[in-house]
């Protein structure tokens, strides 16, 4: 698949505008034609690029709607499009540091499930899965990619790692 951008960085995000971000292809599977965002499913890339085609790929929010017995192989399907040294960055909610706060008191059980069900007004857009920091590093090291940073912050975590 022939392109005219370099270094290709891809952005997955799903209905969120705020979540579109400059220098980025922003891929939504609900994008709306004539947007800034292109639409294309998170879980089938190779519609818009090549394996070994990507500088970066981003999807801090969307890896809580994959099911998780899809998140290895949707995780694989992205390295999979990453060029030597290219970058992937996953986030979702911890199920890890949800359950601690909720066992110290500083979550009650309302808040806990707005991170694990995505309260919302559309019922079609339901997460699917909850991981943690430690799930998605072992994900990533099974995909063959290096650790580069893993942090948690507000009950969310962000791996990025490197395809070596």
């Amino acid at each position: 698949m022939e392109t005219c951008i370099s270094k290709i960085k891809l952005n997955l995000i799903r209905k969120d505008s705020e979540k579109i971000t400059g220098g980025y292809i922003n891929i939504d599977p609900y994008a709306i034609p004539n947007s800034d965002v292109v639409a294309c499913h998170h879980y089938n890339l190779t519609t818009l690029v090549d394996n070994g085609e990507c500088q970066e790929i981003r999807a801090l929010d969307v890896i809580d709607f994959v099911k998780s017995g899809n998140v290895l192989t949707t995780v694989q399907h992205w390295a999979s499009k990453l060029k030597k040294g290219g970058t992937l960055c996953v986030g979702g909610s911890d199920i890890r540091e949800i359950a601690r706060n909720i066992f110290h008191g500083t979550m009650n059980e309302e808040r806990a499930n707005e991170y694990l069900y995505n309260v919302n007004d559309s019922p079609w857009d339901i997460k699917q899965s909850a991981g943690s920091l430690e799930l998605m590093v072992k994900v990533f090291g099974t995909v063959g990619l290096k650790i580069e940073s893993k942090t948690i912050k507000k009950n969310r975590y962000i791996v990025t790692g490197i395809r070596p």
